[in-house]
Order: structure tokens, then sequence, then C-alpha cells
């Protein structure tokens, strides 16, 4: 068989050197190039068969790497011939035709170093030169076809590193030739198609190499301009959102990954910092580190932080939103630490937005979430622990100096109250004493509320501190009797110190909890969107176990200043709105009943609709949401489309076939939904402190 394979090789050999000759050197015309697509095609077959019978016999006393046909194709220099007639300059149709052929020839000899000949190196340099600076411009399929060929390169060179070498020269100063295989996907994988996300699986093979290859590593950093291409791209693409048209009744807060996707230019621009990831995680540290100080000075000091400073409040509001977009899509602690640092260095921005109205409140808080939500010491320590350290918050203001007695923190007052007064104290507050709906007990709270703690403790178990009496007592006290609150925040491992060290942020008039609880304070004037953001947000910071702060937010007997805010003295003042509201109008606690059974209904007939979800995986609660997390907006959603908005209601009133509000209703919908999300919240914080309570009593009481 192989010596018939050979003969009819070296036919089809011959016809293809006379359809090379019959050019004649005109150009090439379309008979012409069906004929050499087709000399082309039979080759690789025979190369691919011959290739076939070889890894067969691999392990054979008959086996050897090279086969007679591509010995041929190699000793005639059959590949250097076909380079030369379908690459020149005007060959602009037959170069797609001998790219595919030859990416097809070095994909399928797996038996034999290809490209270490240099019968097959040589046209392969020419080709990856002509198509880099290619005239005219690369059509898709050529397109498609290169990304094919380099990151075969890539795959290639990762299996055989003796390989790099042919590719990979470096040369001082900034030489993108002197690795044309990666100078070429750069570009490419900056597009916005799906052969960019080819391009991009090559980079991340070649940026991988670099941990053990410290030469390609510098011209990676220095020399490739990876960096700055992929900044200058995103910038770009940011540019685009911030100065786009867009809905003017679009809800930014309420926008999820999904929808953020189908939003013009947002879906490349994730994309990108994705891929920044994805490169900051698996190259070496100096590409992650010229990666990340290039999009620190050109996308975040030179866009985000000049807008968050200066710009308008809907660009403001802009620029929240994609800094939040961009934290959700991150997941290395090398691409999120500048991120993090411009967000600490701008808090003042977000708290002070808490207390906006529309959008730029619920944009802030939205951010804010996702920023507690990546779990990271500095992030607390800035937003919520530090006035907690320095005791701001306690009456006797000369605590904060003197030496802290460890049984009067780390929650011992509270975790002895909790098991009875304190939770008796916060459900007190509750005016309505609403029982729960059928499906959804008190016990549903308290699993949510375990889950939620578990977490909490799971993700802050790296910390370098347990912010506890004996942290208290460190930060506060003076650098001759122990650490100073500025080598506290260098011992805590953070990595804002050296921002902050250059230019010191702005402060904020308050810290994040003092802001949240004032608006909670706010609740019956707030919108219901706000409401169940702010709850939300309370909710996930509560559910943290650093001692100082679950004194802070669960102990109400704790001796606070007058002027200080607390979660208790917050919900003591919203709970007097409430039962004013309810004197004012005794049809409310009826009405909150009504609309409690109606979101019920609109729960189950939505549960309904679902396909059934899979069965939980082993050890996974099964229990639902509180009926908090439940609470949709039932107000109307705006719609230009009035057949779409016909169809809205029509749906609405079969799934809510009980309620309609009523022109003596509807003034109060704003209050009917504070009492809701009110009596929600309080069952909600009552579980957290309960759990709270059993896990520091179970952890010896933090004895600091």
């Amino acid at each position: 068989r192989m010596e018939g394979r050979l003969d009819s090789f070296l036919k089809e050999v011959d016809a293809l050197h006379k359809c090379l000759k019959s050019r004649d050197g005109q150009l090439i015309k379309g008979s012409w190039q069906k004929k050499l697509g087709a000399h082309l095609d039979t080759l690789v077959g025979h190369i691919r068969d011959e290739s076939a019978d070889i890894m067969g016999q691999e392990r054979t006393r008959e086996f050897k790497p090279t086969g007679p046909c591509l010995q041929h194709m190699l000793q005639d220099g059959l590949i250097v011939k076909i380079s030369d007639v379908c690459l020149g300059e005007e060959q602009v149709a037959s170069r797609l035709l001998w790219l595919r052929a030859f990416t097809a020839l070095v994909s399928t000899v797996q038996h034999h170093p290809l490209l270490l000949q240099e019968a097959v190196i040589l046209p392969l340099r020419t080709m990856i030169q002509v198509f880099m600076n290619p005239s005219p411009a690369l059509q898709e399929p050529e397109e498609r076809a290169f990304i094919q060929l380099l990151s075969l390169i890539c795959k290639k060179i990762v299996d055989e590193s003796t390989l790099l070498p042919l590719f990979f020269t470096p040369k001082p100063g900034v030489r993108a030739d002197a690795f044309p295989v990666f100078a070429a996907l750069t570009p490419l994988a900056l597009k916005n198609n799906a052969e960019a996300i080819t391009a991009r699986n090559a980079i991340f093979l070649c940026v991988e190499l670099t941990n053990s290859n410290p030469e390609l590593a510098s011209y990676v950093s220095a020399q490739s301009n990876l960096a700055g291409q992929v900044a200058d791209r995103l910038v770009q693409l940011y540019n685009f959102f911030m100065f786009s048209q867009l809905d003017p009744a679009l809800k930014y807060w309420k926008i999820s990954n999904t929808e953020a996707r189908l939003m013009a230019g947002v879906a490349p621009f994730l994309d990108l910092i994705e891929f920044c990831d994805t490169v900051a995680s698996v190259s070496a540290p100096p590409v992650a580190a010229t990666l990340v100080s290039t999009l620190s000075e050109r996308l975040l000091a030179g866009r985000f932080s000049e807008q968050l400073n200066h710009a308008t409040p809907e660009v403001v509001t802009r620029a929240v939103v994609f800094f939040d977009w961009c934290l959700r899509h991150m997941s290395t602690s090398t691409l999120l630490r500048p991120f993090v640092q411009c967000a600490l260095q701008h808090r003042a921005v977000f708290i002070d937005r808490i207390n906006g109205r529309g959008d730029a409140c619920l944009v802030a808080l939205r951010f804010l979430y996702t920023l507690v939500n990546l779990n990271c010491e500095d992030v607390f320590l800035e937003l919520c622990l530090r006035p907690l350290l320095a005791r701001e918050h306690l009456q006797d203001a000369s605590a904060a100096a003197a030496p802290v007695d460890p049984a009067k923190l780390a929650f011992q007052r509270t975790a002895a109250a909790v098991c009875g007064a304190s939770v008796r104290m916060f459900m007190s507050l509750n005016p309505l004493n609403s029982p729960s709906p059928p499906s959804f007990s008190f016990g549903n709270y308290i699993t949510e509320a375990q889950r939620a703690v578990r977490g909490a403790v799971v993700a802050c178990s790296g910390w370098r501190h347990a912010y506890n009496a004996a942290d208290v007592e460190r930060y506060n006290a003076r650098p001759s009797n122990g650490l100073s609150a500025e080598g506290f925040h260098k011992a805590s491992g953070g990595f804002i110190k050296s921002l902050f060290s250059k230019a010191a942020p702005p402060k904020p008039q308050e810290s994040l909890l003092t802001a949240l609880l004032r608006r909670l304070a706010q609740m019956f004037s707030n919108t219901y969107q706000t409401n169940l953001l702010l709850t939300t947000l309370l909710a996930r910071i509560a559910s943290f176990p650093q001692p100082i702060l679950r004194e802070y937010l669960m102990d109400p007997t704790l001796p606070l200043r007058p002027d200080y805010p607390s979660l208790y003295r917050t919900l003591e003042a919203v709970a007097r709105t409430a039962r004013e509201e309810l004197r004012k109008n005794a049809q409310l606690p009826d009405w909150v009943q009504q609309h409690r059974t109606m979101q019920q209904r609109v729960d189950d007939a939505k549960e309904d609709a679902r396909a059934p979800p899979p069965p939980p995986a082993e050890g996974q609660s099964t229990s639902s949401p509180t009926t908090l997390r439940k609470l949709t907006n039932l107000i109307s959603r705006r719609s230009d489309d009035k057949k779409e908005k016909e169809r809205e209601r029509e749906r609405e009133r079969e799934a809510e076939p009980a309620i309609e509000l009523d022109a003596e209703r509807k003034p109060h919908l704003r209050t009917i939904l504070a009492l809701l999300v009110f009596e929600e919240f309080l069952k909600e914080i009552s579980a957290l402190c309960l759990e709270q309570t059993y896990r520091a009593l179970g952890d010896g009481l933090d004895p600091g």
C-alpha cells in the first residue's frame, strides 16, 4: 500500500509542477486556482493517510518517523516552490489556498518534527510576514485560516520547547519581529469576532511560557506592546459606551451580566476584561505587572478617575456602572488590585451618592454590594472596620486610648444577650407582627442566615486579623506600647497603602455603615428599589463574623455616642414612623397582607412556569430565598411599545387575579411596600443575629 501511495503521490507532484509552471508569469485565473486547490488537497490527503499508517506502526519494528511521501516533499523543496508562487504580491486569491493546505499539513504530521526542517520553517516565516502586513487587507476567510495556523504553531511550541528558538529571537529595543507569531496574534485577539477567541487562547499559551522563559517574559512585557494595545482598545470601547445614546428609562442598577452583554459595545469590553484577567493569572509577574500598570494609567486614571471627579451626574452614573461590570468579570487578585485601589481612593464619591436620588443612589448601592462581595479585607477595613477599630462610635471618648477589657468586647456581652433579649428587641420593633407565608416559616430565615454566615466565614478565613478585642487594643496603642494604626495597616497585608501614601484620597463625610443606616432611616420616603438594595447590602455585611462588626450591628445595649447611628436605633426610628402610618390608615395591615399573598401567588406562578430545577448537590440546602429577596417590583415597567405593555399587563392579570390597586390604595403603595420590606428585614436580621450568637458561642466567644 505504501508503494502504491508513493506512485500516486509522485504523479500528483508532477501534475502540481506543471500547474505551477502553467501560469507563465501572468495573474492566476479562476480555473488555475481550482486546479491548484485540487492538487494541494490531494497531496495533503496522501500525507494524512501516510501519517495515519505510520502512527499505527509506532510500537512495531517497522516504525519509521518519516514516510516516503513526506520525505520526497521535503527533499524536493516542494513547499518552498509552492510558497514562492502563491505568496507573491499579486497572488491574492491563491494565498488562501496555500495557507489552508499548509495548516492542514502541519496539523496532520504528528509523528515527525516537521517544523524543525529548514524546508518548512523558511516558507512558514515568509508566510507569517506576508499575512502580518497583507496587501490588500485580509478577508475574513484568510484571517480565520491565518489565526488557525498561528494557534497551531503555539500549540506545537508548547508541546515541543525546542521549537521556540525557531520563532522567537530576543532582540534589543521594541521589536515586534523578535516573535512574529505573537506580534501577529495581538491585533487579531482584540477584534470583536469569533476568531478572536482562538487568537486569545493562543496568546494564553504564549504568556504561560513566560513563567519558564525570562527572555520571553521580557519581550512580552517590554517589547510586544500587548498591554498598550489592550488598554487602548478598552479605552476606545469604554468611550463608545459612555457617549452613546441609551434609553433614558434604562435601569442601570438592574442590569445583569447577561443583559449587559446585549448592549452595544459592552460585550467586547467585558470580553477584553476577562482576557486581561486570564493573562494576569497565567503569565509571569513582569508581564502581569506591565499589563496592570498600563490599565491603571490609561483606563483607571485616564478615564474612570477623571470622570468620577469632574463629569456630569449622568456620566458619573455610567462610569460607576462600568466599574461595577468590570469587578464582576474579574477573578484574579493581580487585576482586581488596581480596580479596588481606585474604588477605595474614590470611596467618598460612592458613599456620598448613597444620599442621592434615583439612579445615582441605586447604582452606588449596587456597586458597593459588588465591592463588599469581593470579601476583601482591605475593602472592609476602609469602608466599615476602621472607625470601629478606632472606637469612634462609643460614648466614652477615652475608650480608644484606654486598655481594652476583652470581656467587654469580642461579642461577649452580645453573645449573652442575643440568646433572648437582643432577638426579642429586634422582633419587637415589628409593628405588624404578621404571620409568615404558609410556605415560609422563620426556620427558613434561620437556614438562609446559616448559609450566609458560613459563606462569610469561609470567604474571610484568609484575613490577617480577626478584628477582635486584641486587635482593637493593638490598633489604638501608642507606637511605644504596641502597634500603631499605620503599622497595623501595613501588617494587614493590604495593598492600598502604597497608593494612599502618594496622594491621600478624599475622606468621606461618614463611613459606609453610617451612610447606609442614615439612608435606611428614610425607609418610608425611599423608593422600593432603594429599600431592597439597602437591606440586601446591610444583610450581607451583617453576615460577616468579625467581633467588632457583630458588636456594633447586633448589640442594642452598646453605649454609643448619641449622634452615632446604630442598626437598632435606626430600625427603632423606622418602627415609630411605621406606627404613625398605621395610625393614620387602619387599612394598611390588610393591604400589606393582601400584597404579601399576591406576591406569593406571583412567585408560585413563576415557579410553575419554569422547568424543574436540577437536583441539589450533596450537602446543598434546598430552602428557597427569604421572602424579602423574592419581592419584586409591583409597579409596572415603562414600555414605549403599547402592544408589549398591554401584553405585560395581561400576563400580570393572569398571574395576579386577586389584587388590583384601586384609587384608594394606589397613593399608599410606597408605604405598603416599605412595610413589607421592613417586616421582612427585621426577620432576616433577627435570624442573622441568632446565627452569629450561636457561632460566637461555638467559637469560644472569640477570647481576643
